[in-house]
């Protein structure tokens, strides 16, 4: 038997996020500082059987958890104030002056990020009959929205009961995700900023990010044009058998 150095193997701890639905159990600490697809394949490469947020999780899990004064609470609050939360959603915006444009969303369980290809025929067949809420349809079992360009509203929020109903955060959050932002930004931010795409005049492909902009008092930065440049993003895997659905 070949000679063996003694090991230490330290098991992760859990937070814990109870809703209506079930309990959130997300990994801790994080995997990052790093690129959104890096940050992906080290959460789905885990010994410990995770799999990466999606969007409505991540917006109850940085809700619920930004408050808290316990210390691993109070890391993920450093990692919304101080770096990035990456958000596992694909982002298409269908060329601004189409008659029929918008934004599809979809739930990027692989991280694969650009690497994903669009096919609107595809999405649209995962999106016929699916249920719609103030003009956005949604499929929840699919993860996949769509946000007509007009119910997105793009710059400066000062109403969070706006915020909430804001297409593009309800495609990617999901209808009870976005109500769980507008939470986090009536209690812990000056005015929220909705970031995406205007002027395209072909389908651009686009990644997703939460954070907090230290600038004019402390903005909730949804960002939904990310350029995931410098590599200094985050994020939190989930248990598998976590039960997290809306």
């Amino acid at each position: 038997m070949a000679n063996k150095e003694p090991r230490i193997e330290r098991g992760i701890a859990k937070l814990i996020i109870p809703h209506k639905k079930g309990e959130l159990v997300a990994a801790w600490p994080s995997k990052g500082p790093n690129t959104y697809k890096n940050v992906g394949k080290e959460i789905l490469n885990d010994k410990n059987n995770l799999r990466v947020q999606t969007g409505y999780e991540t917006a109850l899990f940085a809700n619920k958890s930004y408050g808290r004064k316990e210390p691993e609470f109070q890391d993920v609050r450093d990692k919304i104030d101080k770096r990035y939360l990456h958000v596992y959603q694909v982002n298409f915006w269908l060329p601004e002056n189409d008659k029929n444009s918008g934004m599809y969303s979809i739930y990027d369980a692989n991280a694969l990020g650009r690497d994903i290809e669009f096919n609107q025929e595809e999405l649209e067949e995962k999106l016929r009959g699916a249920e719609g809420y103030r003009g956005v349809r949604i499929n929840r079992d699919s993860g996949v929205a769509f946000a007509p360009r007009s119910k997105i509203y793009l710059g400066k929020e000062t109403d969070w009961n706006k915020f909430k109903i804001n297409g593009k955060n309800i495609a990617i959050f999901s209808p009870e995700g976005a109500e769980e932002l507008a939470e986090l930004g009536k209690n812990h931010f000056g005015y929220g900023y909705c970031w995406g795409v205007i002027g395209n005049q072909e389908v651009k492909k686009t990644l997703s990010a939460l954070y907090r902009f230290w600038y004019f008092d402390g903005w909730l930065y949804v960002d939904g044009d990310y350029w995931d440049c410098g590599g200094v993003g985050h994020a939190f895997g989930v248990c598998k058998d976590s039960q997290s659905e809306q």
